[in-house]
């Protein structure tokens, strides 16, 4: 069965989730409100974190390898609230 892969904002359980069409299993691979997801041309997803009403005022993206489904941070952004990441022609929009 296919495997999707999903953001969640919220604060205290959002993330990065695997999700098991087949069984409906879910399976967190990163923490944190994350608030947009888009795969790249090196293949690997990217992922800009962020919930409603940050207290702090950055976001930041991180770089999740599907062979692994390990995250890493790749930069943090001084723009609060921060959603609907997305690579398109050659670019991060």
């Amino acid at each position: 069965m296919p495997q999707y892969l999903l953001t969640s904002a919220s604060k205290t359980v959002g993330g990065v989730f695997i999700l098991d069409s087949g069984t409906g299993e879910t399976r967190r691979i990163m923490s944190g409100g994350s608030r947009g997801i888009t795969r790249a041309a090196d293949g690997c997803y990217y992922v800009v974190s962020g919930t409603r009403n940050p207290e702090d005022g950055d976001s930041t993206i991180h770089r999740i390898d599907p062979a692994t489904w390990t995250a890493e941070l790749v930069t943090s952004l001084p723009v609060a609230d921060a959603h609907d990441f997305r690579w398109l022609r050659n670019s991060f929009f």
